[in-house]
């Protein structure tokens, strides 16, 4: 006998299946960042996906919230998942991988990211964003203080990224 959820067509159903394809569709476009990393769905709601739904309606899912993993770099489940807005869902992601400084735009006169000369003040300027916001900007006479406050600015916020 075929048991129906009910949950067909919903956008609950949306989420979950896009969750399988993340972790489960080698061909998905996001599998790298999940089931290429390992990331797997528990066998709780790969296995009878009602209780999926029954979490989801249990644990605060409602139109306009999206599911979000707590840590990560763990699995969907119920003890790791939580349904949340897009700011906080987009802060609550992977750094992207540190850059360095030596990776400059082309144009670069100083060859370091973030490390700029102003004509208007002929001074060297050093700028860096972490997590939206600003954490250094500094004016210097030579380019070599610049750099220098530009690479111990990423070692403080970029090492153990």
């Amino acid at each position: 006998m075929n048991r129906t959820h009910g949950m067909s067509q919903t956008k609950l159903d949306w989420v979950f299946d896009a969750m399988k394809q993340r972790c489960l569709n080698p061909d998905n476009k996001d599998y790298h960042n999940y089931g290429g990393r390992g990331i797997k769905i528990c066998d709780e709601w790969l296995e009878d996906s009602t209780n999926f739904f029954h979490w989801a309606l249990n644990n605060g899912y409602r139109e306009g919230l999206s599911i979000d993993r707590i840590d990560n770099n763990d699995n969907y489940s119920p003890l790791n998942c939580r349904w949340t807005d897009w700011k906080t869902q987009a802060n609550n992601r992977n750094p992207r991988k540190a850059w360095i400084s030596d990776q400059a735009r082309k144009d670069s006169k100083s060859g370091i990211r973030g490390v700029s000369f102003d004509k208007s003040k002929n001074v060297w300027v050093a700028k860096m964003q972490f997590n939206h916001k600003e954490v250094l900007n500094g004016k210097f006479e030579r380019m070599e203080d610049a750099v220098k406050a530009r690479k111990e600015t990423e070692e403080k916020y970029l090492i153990n990224v």
